[in-house]
C-alpha cells in the first residue's frame, strides 16, 4: 500500500501528519487558487452558526488526524489492515463534509450522518488495537462524532422551528 496525502511532523516522536495546507491563504489568493478543504477564508467561519463553525473544526481534525493513523498503519503490517481501510474511508467522508459545510449544501445532513457512522466504526476498531497512534485517532473521532450530532442537533431545531416540521 502506499501513503496518502504529503505528511507533516507531529511532536518530537517522529510521528506524521498529512499536511493539506501547504500554502496560507494569500498566496492561494495570489495564485487564484481556492482554499483547501479546512483552510478558511477570511471572516468565513465567522458568519458559520457556532455548531457548524465546531462540525468543521471537528471534520479537519477527523480527516488529518484519520490520515496520519492510517500511514502510521501501514508501517504496522497487515494487522492493522482494517483500521487503515476505515480511517481512509473517515478521512475522506470527513473533507467531504467540510465543502458541504462551507457550501450549505442540502445534502450535508445525510452525509453528516455518514460521517457519524464511518467514524464510530472506525473508532471503535481503532480501540481494539494498542498503538498509541490508533487510541488517538479512536478519541478524536469520538469527539467528532458527538460534534457532529450535536450539529444534526441544532440544525433540526433551526429547520422545525422555520417549517414546523423535521426532516430527516
Amino acid at each position: 500500500m502506499t501513503r496518502r496525502g504529503s505528511t507533516r511532523q507531529l511532536g518530537d516522536g517522529g510521528e506524521s501528519q498529512p499536511n493539506p495546507h501547504r500554502y496560507g491563504p494569500r498566496q492561494r489568493e495570489q495564485r487564484g487558487e481556492r482554499a483547501p478543504v479546512g483552510g478558511t477564508v477570511i471572516g468565513f467561519e465567522q458568519r458559520l452558526p457556532e455548531e457548524l463553525r465546531n462540525a468543521l473544526a471537528a471534520f479537519e481534525r477527523a480527516a488529518n488526524v484519520s490520515e496520519w493513523c492510517a500511514n502510521q498503519g501501514l508501517d504496522d503490517g497487515p494487522q492493522l489492515a482494517r483500521v487503515v481501510q476505515l480511517c481512509g474511508d473517515v478521512a475522506d467522508v470527513a473533507t467531504l463534509n467540510a465543502r458541504l459545510i462551507a457550501r450549505d449544501s442540502e445534502f450535508g445532513p445525510q452525509f453528516a450522518e455518514l460521517f457519524a457512522r464511518t467514524a464510530e466504526e472506525c473508532a471503535d476498531e481503532c480501540l481494539r488495537h494498542p498503538q498509541q497512534y490508533t487510541q488517538e485517532c479512536a478519541a478524536v473521532l469520538s469527539r467528532a462524532v458527538d460534534t457532529t450530532y450535536r450539529m444534526l442537533d441544532a440544525l433540526r431545531s433551526r429547520r422545525a422551528g422555520r417549517t414546523g416540521s423535521v426532516r430527516a
